[in-house]
């Protein structure tokens, strides 16, 4: 029920006729001293007046409930709007935050594929390091080369990672 509809039922609701049946308004005459010498039919003349005039009350409630509410609930209807359009991102908004977030992943892909590839490479000539000399059976001197190349290769992946985090 809108807030029409309530205000104009309470109102309406609040006229004599809406309040008092023809029985009831003819009880309340008849015990006043005043009306004694009126018919019934009289009574219900005045009732039916009255009924006549409540209709005419009403709709002129009706009317001004209307003239009062609608202004209202158009400015309502205003704020809720701007408060929305305030408070929300424009699809157009959202999809050019989709792409800067696409392009982000998209380099942060590449700068980790890039390493990734390097980190192969390094292991590729750890291989070959360790292919050559694993073919023969290694003397002291061949492990101590051995390891000398794997601390020099090492000391090298260091500084390209120190030198990676600097930039």
């Amino acid at each position: 029920m809108d807030a029409h509809t309530t205000i104009d039922s309470f109102l309406k609701g609040l006229l004599t006729t809406n309040i008092l049946s023809l029985t009831d308004f003819q009880n309340l005459i008849k015990n006043d001293h005043r009306f004694n010498q009126l018919s019934d039919d009289s009574i219900e003349k005045f009732y039916n007046l009255y009924k006549a005039k409540d209709i005419t009350y009403g709709n002129d409630l009706r009317r001004n409930i209307n003239q009062l509410v609608e202004p209202l609930r158009e400015t309502n209807l205003e704020d809720l709007k701007q408060n929305q359009s305030n408070s929300s991102y424009s699809l157009e908004d959202m999809i050019i935050g989709l792409y800067k977030v696409g392009a982000l992943l998209e380099t942060r892909t590449n700068v980790i594929n890039g390493r990734i590839e390097e980190e192969i490479e390094v292991l590729k000539g750890f291989y070959k390091v360790a292919g050559v000399d694993s073919n023969s059976i290694p003397s002291n001197r061949n492990i101590l080369q051995m390891l000398e190349n794997y601390r020099c290769i090492l000391e090298e992946l260091d500084d390209k990672d120190t030198q990676q985090q600097v930039d």
